[in-house]
């Protein structure tokens, strides 16, 4: 609500990601929830370090198949791991715009960010391009920009062509 209310042209930016949930660097992420969250690194190390073993036995012979899905998908520690291994992007991504016109909401792999329409543009460009190294892909065509009608012309130039 605060960032509505700023001077100058204002908007709020939903961004939704391609499943982070099974796309996240998992040695990376793994990596940084060690300094982040010292205890839950430990149960990270142990259940998320290397794919999950999938057997597959029709009685007869046994397969051995690597999950590909990550430890982050239907797990009890699915949130905290995603919601963990972005948050080096996150930071990255706060050196990307002026915070005191802009904010960055993030819940798990989830995005939003709030404020002047110049600075949520700069915010989008960064996490288009630091956001899939981190294996946070935004769909641009499933994310939502919401302004003003007194910004709307400006917002469509603006993101114009970014698929938002």
């Amino acid at each position: 609500r605060e960032r509505w209310g700023l001077p100058g042209a204002r908007g709020v930016l939903l961004v939704d990601a391609d499943n982070a949930f099974g796309t996240i660097g998992r040695g990376l992420a793994v990596h940084g929830i060690g300094g982040l969250c010292p205890p839950f690194h430990r149960f990270v190390s142990n259940a998320c370090r290397r794919p999950a073993m999938l057997v597959v036995c029709d009685g007869e012979t046994t397969e051995y198949m690597g999950s590909r899905g990550g430890c982050a998908r239907g797990g009890v520690a699915a949130v905290a791991f995603c919601a963990l291994g972005v948050r080096p992007l996150i930071t990255e991504l706060s050196s990307a715009f002026d915070a005191s016109a802009c904010e960055q909401i993030w819940c798990a792999d989830g995005s939003t960010a709030a404020g002047r329409l110049e600075e949520i543009k700069r915010w989008w460009g960064s996490l288009c391009i630091r956001g899939p190294q981190c294996g946070c892909r935004p769909k641009p065509s499933e994310s939502v920009l919401i302004v003003g009608e007194d910004c709307l012309r400006l917002a469509k130039r603006m993101f114009g062509g970014s698929g938002v």
